[in-house]
């Protein structure tokens, strides 16, 4: 058996797959996929079941280690050698990323992502997705002409990776410079910006599916429909992109920032034929603004979304400017009513999602209302915990703040974990998404003087962090505990913080327990939405918070 660990986005996800399908064909083995990290709350969407790779059996238990003795896990070059010498080992699970494997990957050809490896052709929609934005795309450009700009930001810029504007420049004019007909598609999770930096010239394009996740996936695959792209230098996204479209027989090039050898210039067949820009490359970007003029005759006409239809929209994500990025709100609510009446809901949730990210509206409340079934409490909740904030999972009691806030309950989520600012700040994902409630160090000066000022009339939520004193604070107390704690008798003991040990409670004090308990073993799971996984996790959250009962049901 091979366990192959599914982590990260789309592209991810794929390289993922096809690292452990090859594996698996090679040494004759069944493939399992382990998809802990999306069971677990992971922010970024599961993608594959989307795609046409066919149904594997899953692990959704996070501790493989424990649950399965006899499984060998690998981690390094080192570790691939001695499965490939020696597999009489029943189980081996495959936990790092490609570059941990980089070694052995380079000596053996064809199991990694590339024009060689077997699987490609499974890398394309199920054909009843509803992927009608890649198609009308696809007979847009007709390919030869049309170069892709892959720009990303979003968790590159909360980590600092993305790519100088001067790179993007310089290849576009080179590109520009062997044939001046071409026509420039920028695909970015931050299209807006995208449009403010490089501006609207007669040959460029900024392109928007007005989807959710299944439109980012769509996108991808619009860019594997152009000849040639310009890609950043840290996204597999775009790497994707391009293996896609030497796959499907057409014989492009890539454009890709400079590395610090000069000789890898024009190489990386194996990803499908990619130059290298070098820092002298980059100087010769300056004439940017001198060769492509701003398009004074560019239309900004006034839309009325009322009157839009799914194809029109798709029409608009052809060509997004200033005045459609303006409506792109009441766009996806178009989308999202569409899918709706055509009982399509995983993607009007996408939608919904997306909007949510965007801005924090009444409308948002009225879907949220209908998809949890439950309704806003008057008074405002403070939810106090030590749990260790991963930033890149939602889980926990930050799930429960994001579901008591979705429906407009003012929360405010209070912990000592990587929360440093001594004051409110938004609550956000690692793309610099917004959700729908506040965050606050439990430990600040400032979170002590709000909860003196006005906890009587608040509802406090703690998995004990909170200090007992602040019982004298709160009309309305919640003590979230897990299965292994026990509640101390007098406040004494709680002082000297005794292992799994509680608040002294009295009578005032509701008590609940929330177990956190994964499936074990492996399981026959067809899995054809991601939200057949987020709502395990999130329909449990839920059903924890209707028994509290906290707020009110919604029938």
């Amino acid at each position: 058996m091979i366990i192959m660990k599914i982590m990260g986005g789309f592209s991810s996800q794929v390289n993922k797959y096809i690292l452990g399908y090859n594996l698996a064909k090679i040494l004759k083995k069944e493939l399992v996929l382990d998809l802990s990290d999306y069971f677990d709350g992971y922010f970024r969407p599961y993608s594959l079941c989307y795609l046409e790779i066919g149904s594997y059996r899953i692990i959704e238990n996070i501790d493989i280690i424990n649950e399965f003795k006899d499984v060998f896990e690998i981690r390094n070059s080192q570790d691939m050698e001695k499965m490939f010498v020696d597999n009489k080992q029943k189980k081996f699970w495959i936990t790092c990323e490609e570059k941990d494997y980089q070694d052995f990957l380079n000596a053996h050809k064809g199991l990694e992502i590339g024009l060689n490896c077997l699987g490609l052709e499974k890398i394309k929609f199920r054909k009843e997705i509803p992927n009608t934005f890649e198609k009308k795309f696809k007979e847009t450009v007709n390919g030869n002409e049309a170069v892709a700009v892959h720009i990303r930001r979003g968790d590159f810029v909360t980590l600092g990776w993305e790519d100088d504007v001067e790179y993007y420049k310089a290849a576009i004019l080179m590109l520009y410079e062997e044939n001046c007909h071409l026509n420039f598609y920028f695909f970015s999770n931050d299209i807006e910006w995208t449009e403010k930096e490089f501006g609207h010239k007669k040959n460029f394009f900024y392109i928007s599916s007005f989807k959710g996740n299944l439109g980012d996936m769509e996108e991808l695959f619009c860019m594997s429909h152009c000849k040639y792209k310009i890609l950043s230098k840290r996204s597999g996204y775009g790497l994707l992109a391009n293996i896609l479209t030497f796959r499907d027989g057409v014989q492009g090039l890539a454009v890709m920032p400079y590395e610090e050898d000069e000789n890898k210039k024009n190489s990386n067949k194996e990803k499908g034929n990619i130059y290298y820009l070098t820092k002298r490359d980059m100087v010769e970007g300056k004439n940017f603004e001198k060769i492509f003029a701003s398009d004074k005759n560019n239309n900004y006409k006034n839309i009325d979304s009322r009157k839009l239809t799914d194809q029109m929209i798709d029409d608009l994500g052809l060509n997004v400017n200033r005045e459609i990025c303006k409506k792109k709100i009441e766009i996806l609510y178009i989308r999202m009513e569409n899918y709706l009446l055509h009982g399509q809901k995983m993607y009007a949730r996408e939608c919904l999602e997306k909007i949510e990210n965007i801005a924090k509206l009444n409308m948002n409340i009225v879907q949220w209302e209908k998809i949890y079934k439950i309704t806003k409490q008057s008074k405002k909740i403070y939810i106090v915990t030590g749990e260790r904030k991963n930033d890149w999972k939602i889980n926990g009691l930050f799930l429960m703040a994001l579901i008591l806030s979705r429906v407009g309950n003012e929360v405010i989520y209070a912990n000592p974990n990587k929360i440093q600012e001594d004051s409110l700040v938004e609550a956000k994902n690692m793309d610099g998404e917004s959700f729908p409630f506040y965050l606050v160090n439990a430990r600040g000066e400032y979170f002590r003087r709000v909860v003196e000022h006005d906890g009587s009339n608040s509802i406090l939520i703690t998995d004990g962090y909170a200090p007992t004193a602040w019982k004298q604070y709160f009309g309305e107390i919640y003590l979230i505990k897990n299965k292994k704690q026990k509640l101390a008798e007098n406040v004494n003991i709680v002082k000297f913080k005794i292992r799994h040990l509680l608040w002294c409670i009295d009578r005032n004090i509701k008590v609940y327990t929330l177990a956190r308990e994964r499936k074990k073993g492996v399981k026959d799971l067809d899995i054809k939405s991601h939200y057949d996984i987020i709502s395990l996790e999130e329909m449990k959250m839920l059903e924890f918070i209707k028994n509290m009962k906290i707020i009110g049901e919604k029938k």
